[in-house]
């Protein structure tokens, strides 16, 4: 039996929980230390299922989704019937996809960090860094 790659994702991020990735990084002379925490609070937001806003599953708060997830009541096939699944901006898919590749991607020789002069990327998280593989 295949094994559902929401699932898949679960897993491998629940392999990573409580762990925490360190980098020091060199700019101009100055050395900086970037912390990436993994916590299971974040999942949910990180796999983007929440702007699948056309599922009645998707609905409830981050622990109900993730164990939502854990017991197979939310699968791939579920979430694939959304009409924003396969949103350009959002692609779910992908998104789940990668995220169940986050160590691999986190011990990458191609891993680069950019500086942020500004914010004015499409996000509205306030960052210094950007993590790019």
């Amino acid at each position: 039996m295949e094994i559902d790659e929401l699932y898949a994702c679960y897993i491998a991020y629940g392999n990573l929980v409580e762990y925490q990735y360190r980098f020091i990084l060199g700019r101009k002379g100055i050395l900086y230390f970037v912390e990436v925490p993994i916590r299971w609070n974040e999942f949910i937001h990180l796999t983007g299922i929440t702007h699948l806003k056309d599922l009645p599953i998707v609905k409830g708060n981050r622990d109900i989704l993730k164990n939502k997830i854990k017991r197979g009541d939310i699968t791939m096939e579920m979430l694939s019937k959304s009409k924003f699944f396969k949103n350009n901006a959002l692609d779910i898919a992908y998104r789940i996809k990668y995220l169940t590749l986050l160590d691999s991607f986190f011990k990458s020789e191609n891993l680069a960090f950019d500086y942020l002069n500004n914010s004015d990327f499409n996000s509205a998280i306030k960052a210094d860094w950007l993590i790019t593989g």
